[in-house]
């Protein structure tokens, strides 16, 4: 599946990144969508934040929540890492939160943590931004 941005491929059905101009840095690419879990996550599953590459596409599950789920960052992150997370909370909207084992800050836009039960679907971009300091900012379509 190619990404598009009004209209311009910018990630290929190869998962390669074009079209991006203007752009400073190193990216990497690392292509999680064949670890689709077939299966319910577990009520704590845990994010890797921690291994190289800048950009990550992380299908976290094809099927609905079953329960409440806290998403757990380990303790070490990557600075400059993101990771995109698509989340069906199914039709109950079973809520979701956000766990950081080293402590660190978890920032959402306008210093607000969505109401995770208002929605079935989330898409969330999480960006480490250093050791102490990450922020998330969510999406949700279909109540």
């Amino acid at each position: 599946m190619a990404v598009k941005i009004q209209g311009t491929d910018v990630i290929g059905s190869l998962h390669d990144l074009k079209n991006i101009t203007n752009t400073q840095g190193l990216y990497t690419f690392v292509d999680r969508g064949t670890n689709v879990q077939s299966s319910a996550p577990s009520s704590t599953p845990t994010i890797d934040l921690g291994a190289s590459g800048s950009i990550m596409w992380d299908y976290m599950t094809s099927t609905a929540l079953t329960g409440t789920v806290t998403w757990t960052f380990p303790q070490t992150v990557e600075p400059g890492k993101v990771v995109t997370m698509f989340v069906d909370a199914s039709s109950s909207g079973h809520d979701q939160a956000f766990s950081w084992t080293n402590g660190g800050t978890i920032r959402y836009p306008a210093d607000t943590e969505p109401d995770w039960t208002l929605a079935r679907y989330w898409m969330h971009q999480i960006t480490v931004w250093n050791s102490n300091e990450l922020s998330i900012i969510s999406t949700s379509w279909a109540s």
